[in-house]
C-alpha cells in the first residue's frame, strides 16, 4: 500500500500532532526529510556549504518547523512545503550571518592584535616565511592597506619604526624631525588614525 495514502495527507496528520498523536509528527518527518534535505542543500551556496553540516541545518529547520506548527494555517501540500521551505530559508540566513560574524569577528582579533603591537607590523621580522594562518594574512593585508592611505608623514613614521624596526634616532635623521621625542608623538598620532581607519573597515 501507498505510504502516504495509508498516512492520511499532510492536513490530517497535522491535525492527528495537533490532537496528540505523536506517531503523526513522526510520519510528518519521515515523509518530508528527504525533500527539506535537498531544499536546504540546493539553498546553502557553496560559503555554507563548506562550512556547515547539511543535517545540522535540517535538524535546526526541523526545530523550526515544530515551534510554528501551532500557529501554521492548514492548507495544501504545496502550500505546506512553501512554507517549510520559508522557514529554511530564514534558518539558513541565519547559519550565514553566524559564520560571517564568527569571521569577522576572528579577524577583527586579528587586527587588534596589529594594532596593540608594532612587532605584529614588522614586515621585515614577521613575514620573512610564510604566515601561520590565512586570517593572519588577511589581517595584515588590511593594515597595510589602511597604513597606505596615511598622511605621508604618519605612513612614513610607521613604516621607519614599526617595520624596518628603526631607533628612535633614526627614525628622527631619516624624517628631518628635531628629536627623537618628537618622532614619538608623531607615531603615537598615527598609531592612532591608523586604529580609526582599521575600525572603519571592520
Amino acid at each position: 500500500m501507498d505510504p502516504e495514502t495509508s498516512a492520511g495527507n499532510t492536513n490530517t496528520l497535522l491535525e492527528r500532532y495537533r490532537a496528540g498523536d505523536k506517531l503523526a509528527l513522526q510520519v510528518l518527518v519521515e515523509r518530508y526529510y528527504p525533500r527539506i534535505t535537498r531544499i536546504v542543500r540546493v539553498r546553502m551556496g557553496p560559503f555554507l556549504l563548506e562550512r556547515e553540516m547539511v543535517e545540522d541545518v535540517v535538524q535546526d529547520v526541523l526545530v523550526r518547523i515544530l515551534e510554528g506548527l501551532e500557529g501554521y494555517e492548514p492548507r495544501s501540500d504545496a502550500r505546506w512545503i512553501d512554507w517549510v521551505a520559508r522557514l529554511a530559508q530564514n534558518e539558513i540566513a541565519n547559519h550565514a550571518r553566524r559564520e560571517r560574524t564568527q569571521k569577522r569577528n576572528a579577524l577583527a582579533r586579528q587586527v587588534r592584535s596589529h594594532a596593540e603591537s608594532a612587532q605584529d607590523w614588522d614586515a621585515p621580522a614577521a613575514t620573512t616565511g610564510v604566515e601561520a594562518s590565512a586570517s593572519r594574512r588577511e589581517a595584515a593585508a588590511l593594515v597595510d592597506r589602511c597604513l597606505g592611505e596615511l598622511a605621508e608623514a604618519h605612513r612614513e613614521v610607521i613604516l621607519w619604526r614599526d617595520y624596518a624596526g628603526a631607533d628612535w634616532k633614526t627614525v628622527a635623521e631619516q624624517m628631518g624631525r628635531p628629536s627623537a621625542e618628537a618622532c614619538q608623538e608623531l607615531h603615537r598620532r598615527a598609531r592612532r588614525d591608523l586604529g580609526r581607519r582599521l575600525q572603519g573597515r571592520l
